[in-house]
């Protein structure tokens, strides 16, 4: 009997000293909030639109107009609508550049 009390109070202790779970990565974040709001495509082309979104937000004011339509016409690509593109901007922003929460709608 007590060799699996040993063994058990091991495993637990094992546990204890495990590596953490990998922290998922704000693209991650960006594709779970987007696939909550029920906003889907093709990942890697809808985290480009949210990257494009947020450098966009990054430009002198004067050009923030001009480089949101690019990523406007990404999410149009992959057949979101206009409220869709609104929250997919939403969640760039939340997840990839939250630096940028000053921008939103």
């Amino acid at each position: 009997m007590k060799p699996r009390i040993a063994l058990a109070s091991l495993a637990i202790a094992s546990l204890a000293f495990a590596a953490p779970a990998t922290a998922s990565t704000p693209e991650d974040t960006y594709l779970a909030a987007l696939s909550r709001h029920g906003i889907t495509g093709d990942p890697p082309a809808l985290i480009d639109a949210g990257h494009d979104a947020c450098w966009a937000l990054g430009q002198p004011w004067a050009a923030v107009g001009m480089a949101l339509l690019k990523s406007e016409a990404e999410y149009a690509a992959q057949g979101l609508s206009g409220a869709q593109e609104k929250q997919a901007r939403h969640d760039a922003v939340n997840a990839l550049c939250p630096d940028k929460a000053t921008w939103r709608d």
